[in-house]
């Protein structure tokens, strides 16, 4: 399961995969509503779990910390820290109730 909150991305990068059981989710990753309807979903669509990629993140402004901009600071740590966790927070409560989930996870920015 793919998942961003640019449909043309996910379609473009579902096109150059070589697989046929991928599919995709447009999603915001800091709300949790959000998150969870494309949790279940992947939950509906594969019987399994065997790897979790939680590879959300963005860059912000390269800019000297005293110019910062709050607010792209504010987004920045709402996707890199609050999007990861709380998708991995959802996965774990699907895992957990699963047998057959023996879930690696792997998350990175």
């Amino acid at each position: 399961m793919l998942v961003a909150f640019d449909e043309k991305s996910l379609k473009d990068a579902i096109a150059e995969l070589v697989a046929n059981n991928v599919n995709y989710c447009v999603a915001d990753v800091t709300k949790s509503d959000d998150v969870h309807r494309y949790i279940n979903e992947a939950a509906k669509l594969f019987t399994k779990v065997d790897v979790f990629f939680n590879n959300a993140g963005i860059e912000g402004a390269v800019t000297p910390v005293a110019d910062y901009p709050e607010e792209i600071f504010d987004k920045v740590m709402a996707v890199n820290v609050w999007g990861v966790w709380l998708v991995s927070k959802y996965m774990a409560q699907i895992c957990g109730t699963r047998r057959n989930c023996q879930t690696g996870f792997i998350s990175c920015r």
